[in-house]
């Protein structure tokens, strides 16, 4: 008997094991291409060639399962997810192909659901919390911040007399954001809270080392900075309130909240670029999630109009 014949899931599962020990990936990432490269192969494997495997892949197949999430409505986010991973797949496999393939993406025109109603950002700010989850979901959902930048937040970055913060972003960079109306409140009762986790600390071991990081949690003499790796001491936070809100919502979605929340109150789009730390207002529209909604809206207003259309509404006006 011959050998049994390869499949497009080995292929993925080489590349995903290939990662695991070559390159410094997190878990999540793994997952991903684990995952996003079952799926898009899966694809390719039912609707454009059966038997298909990562070095056979051709640029006319890239576009026959675009063509196919086209027209089943998939969304633009999760068909560049999938080309992602096929392109990063097949190129371990020695096929540049798909790499090499230039797409025009659409504009996704359907409404995205990761960021909260305004109902139900506020539900979540009235809500009980406690001063951590208070501090936290202030700085992601009021101020935009991301996880990772919340848990480098110091002290030190923290200028109260002129209410700003110095937010450490992807690749170190800086960015100042002013104080939201509500951040001095805020702060403030939640430094009534580090300052007894301090105390408590001190009192049982003066030497008590205390970080400078602005969120931090501590048990008995021990003071701790929260992860800046796995990060899952903010989504514990978060999670804990779910049940009082009754919806699914994540650290990110805040920001998003944020960014989203920023647009409809008519904020010039690079200026919630720059709060939020983006390079380019393509990364923030992704965010706001410009949808049909809006562009109703922003045809409503436009103000050239057919005489004939402006006699017809001052007709309906007077009667």
């Amino acid at each position: 008997m011959g050998r049994p014949r390869k499949t497009f899931t080995q292929d993925v599962y080489e590349f995903v094991d290939y990662i695991k020990k070559e390159e410094d990936y997190k878990e999540r990432t793994i997952r991903y291409y684990r995952d996003e490269g079952a799926c898009i192969f899966s694809l390719l494997d039912n609707h454009v060639r059966e038997g298909i495997r990562a070095k056979d892949v051709t640029k006319d197949d890239v576009f026959k399962v675009l063509d196919f999430m086209r027209r089943n409505n998939y969304a633009v986010q999760t068909m560049k997810g999938y080309i992602c991973a096929l392109r990063r797949i097949c190129m371990h496999h020695g096929n540049p192909a798909p790499q090499t393939t230039k797409i025009r993406w659409p504009q996704d025109m359907r409404p995205s659901v990761d960021w909260l109603t305004q109902d139900q950002a506020q539900k979540l700010i009235d809500c009980p919390k406690t001063p951590m989850q208070e501090m936290v979901i202030h700085l992601e959902l009021c101020m935009g911040l991301r996880r990772i930048e919340v848990a480098r937040l110091r002290i030190s970055d923290i200028d109260s007399r002129r209410k700003y913060m110095t937010v450490t972003g992807k690749a170190d960079k800086l960015r100042l954001v002013p104080f939201h109306p509500d951040t001095g409140t805020v702060l403030s009762h939640y430094m009534g809270y580090r300052n007894a986790l301090v105390k408590v600390a001190v009192s049982k071991d003066p030497s008590a080392e205390v970080p400078d990081n602005l969120i931090i949690w501590g048990k008995g003499a021990q003071l701790s900075a929260y992860s800046q790796v796995k990060l899952t001491g903010f989504d514990k936070q978060i999670k804990a309130l779910i049940p009082q809100i009754g919806i699914e919502f994540s650290n990110h979605t805040l920001r998003r909240t944020f960014g989203r929340t920023m647009y409809r109150c008519g904020v010039p789009l690079a200026t919630i670029a720059k709060l939020l730390g983006h390079e380019s207002t393509d990364v923030t529209l992704d965010y706001i999630g410009v949808d049909l909604d809006d562009m109703g809206a922003a045809m409503s207003q436009y103000v050239l109009r057919s005489s004939a259309v402006e006699e017809l509404l001052e007709e309906n006006r007077c009667a």
